[in-house]
């Protein structure tokens, strides 16, 4: 019996209906990976925490990615995204918006602009002045 052809149950939620018939593949059908990867800010910030607390009392990247359950460059991204997060608090600063991730096309590098830490953006231009002799 091939996948397409197992019978249906009536049950919402069973197995099978998970299973997407033209390409035999497991998983609910979704749009885009978007949505699907996106992950709720309350674990991103429990996760980012006990990182933090773990690197912070002397633990590698690797130990406290070991003793959460988590890959490495996870840690590493949970932890930089809970400094992000949490710095302007930490300087006196009104919470600002959720900064991007680290690492991602979001912040290719560097620290992410905090718009309550950084100030508002600088909208004048320098003009390079042109040789006039």
């Amino acid at each position: 019996m091939t996948i397409s052809q197992a019978p249906r149950p009536t049950s919402p939620g069973s197995l099978v209906e998970n299973v997407s018939p033209s390409t035999g593949r497991w998983g609910p059908r979704r749009g885009g990976p978007y949505p699907y990867l996106r992950l709720d800010l309350g674990i991103k910030a429990t996760q980012g925490f006990a990182v933090f607390e773990r690197v912070m009392a002397g633990a590698s990247f690797r130990q406290a990615a070991a003793a959460l359950d988590l890959s490495v460059t996870t840690a590493w991204r949970r932890h930089w995204w809970f400094i992000d997060w949490m710095q302007p608090e930490w300087h006196g600063r009104p919470p600002g918006p959720i900064p991007p991730q680290r690492g991602t096309r979001a912040c290719p590098r560097g620290r992410p602009y905090l718009p309550t830490l950084d100030g508002p953006p600088d909208l004048k231009r320098s003009r390079r002045k042109g040789s006039t002799s």
